[in-house]
């Protein structure tokens, strides 16, 4: 149908009254310890939260941990005077966190109760942390000439290797990594003056590695899907750009700009189960960006001029984590609820409704208005792409079968003899 995507568009991604949330209405403020300021999250696959402090006030860093989505948080490791720069998790649940002191590199294996010290060079700072399967951790640093460096281990932690320095660098470090299911490996660096920094990438593993673009960027953070296509979020550029947000599609080497209107710098890039892409936005117009069609453009859900926004981490529900910094509190907030059905859609007064909604096998189109006949049926994915086109005859509440489609968030699109109309269709 000719005028989908144009309607799509309206109704999704344009500025309107239907997207543009306020902070109360997309956030909730948990209760989360007031004396410390949350800066990196990690969720594992039982849904608990582990949260890692930096606080200007020092002697009380650590690890929190929660069971019951940020409810209620009990501190699991202390550090005293050394606030934590990362947490990840590895796919069997063991967690490494990142300080600094002269256990630079911890891990737990037991949700939390007990930590040990991982084998590591107390004189590398770390920046970020990167686990892949159940034994393989890239951390993210620089060496002692302040040069971005890359650093692997395949052992769990027991030995170490250097897969990349920037030999070109200076005052800077890491700012992101990614390794795609294809294998290739992309690395971010934070350029502190021009001609340094951006992105590079390594298809041997780390053999070699070649500038893939946006030198001279200070990229603040990258992050990749299931289907290994990459995002790029800066916060500024030395050289000119026409985004804060880059991508770097699976089947398309060349690296491609995301319109974000109204979009500030981007420092941090988060994607749900749904392959929603949010994009926590600084600078003039901070906020909360995102993305439904895979980075081909984005928009900003709510705006705040007081603070940017930090995304920390979705838990297995796809609740969105947060920090604002530079607001006067210590806040630490969760989204209202599950981003995979925050999509607000205007629904129309025409009598027609969709139910089961969630659904997951068949839907049925119930009309209370007997004189407006429900003509066809389309069923589009936040990709823009037709999944189902069913013409309907003489039925007066047709039902659909979805069964072949995958979970996710859908767009419905009813015609009849009087009008047409658009209904969100979440599938489970």
């Amino acid at each position: 149908m000719s005028n989908y995507r144009l309607l799509f568009s309206l109704l999704v991604f344009s500025c309107n009254p239907f997207l543009i949330l306020s902070a109360q209405d997309f956030w909730e403020q948990m209760p989360f310890p007031d004396t410390v300021h949350a800066n990196c999250a990690a969720v594992n696959s039982q849904n608990i939260i582990f949260v890692g402090t930096a606080t200007a006030d020092y002697h009380r860093e650590g690890i929190y941990r929660s069971a019951d989505q940020g409810t209620t948080w009990q501190l699991v490791l202390s550090t005293n005077s050394f606030p934590i720069s990362d947490i990840a998790i590895d796919a069997s649940d063991l967690i490494y966190a990142a300080t600094a002191g002269s256990d630079p590199l911890r891990v737990s294996t037991d949700n939390g109760e007990t930590w040990q010290s991982v084998p590591f060079d107390c004189n590398i700072p770390i920046g970020n942390i990167y686990c892949k399967g159940t034994d393989t951790i890239f951390i993210g640093s620089c060496t002692s000439s302040s040069q971005g460096m890359l650093i692997r281990s395949h052992d769990s932690g027991l030995t170490w290797d250097t897969v990349f320095i920037h030999e070109e660098g200076c005052l800077e470090a890491i700012s992101g990594f990614a390794l795609l299911p294809s294998g290739e490996m992309y690395v971010s660096i934070f350029a502190q003056y021009p001609c340094m920094g951006g992105l590079y990438k390594s298809v041997d593993n780390g053999i070699t590695w070649e500038l893939a673009g946006l030198h001279g960027s200070q990229i603040e953070c990258i992050t990749s899907n299931e289907t290994g296509d990459l995002f790029i979020g800066l916060f500024d550029s030395f050289e000119p750009i026409v985004s804060h947000i880059y991508a770097i599609y699976h089947n398309d080497p060349a690296l491609i700009a995301c319109p974000f209107p109204g979009g500030g710098s981007t420092n941090t890039l988060k994607i749900n189960s749904s392959g929603n892409i949010y994009a926590g936005c600084a600078a003039w117009q901070a906020g909360l960006g995102l993305s439904v069609n895979n980075g081909e453009s984005f928009n900003l859900v709510y705006t705040n001029h007081n603070y940017e926004l930090k995304l920390l981490a979705f838990d297995n529900k796809d609740f969105l984590y947060a920090v604002p910094n530079g607001t006067t509190g210590l806040l630490f907030l969760r989204s209202s609820q599950s981003t995979i059905t925050q999509i607000n859609i205007p629904l129309t007064a025409s009598g027609i409704s969709i139910f089961p909604n969630p659904a997951s096998d068949k839907v049925t189109i119930s009309n209370l208005n007997s004189n407006n006949k429900v003509t066809g049926i389309s069923i589009y994915n936040t990709q823009n792409k037709l999944q189902i086109n069913k013409q309907i005859c003489n039925q007066d509440n047709p039902e659909i079968d979805i069964s072949a489609l995958k979970p996710g968030i859908y767009i419905l699109e009813i015609e009849s003899t009087e009008d047409q109309e658009f209904q969100k269709l979440v599938i489970k």
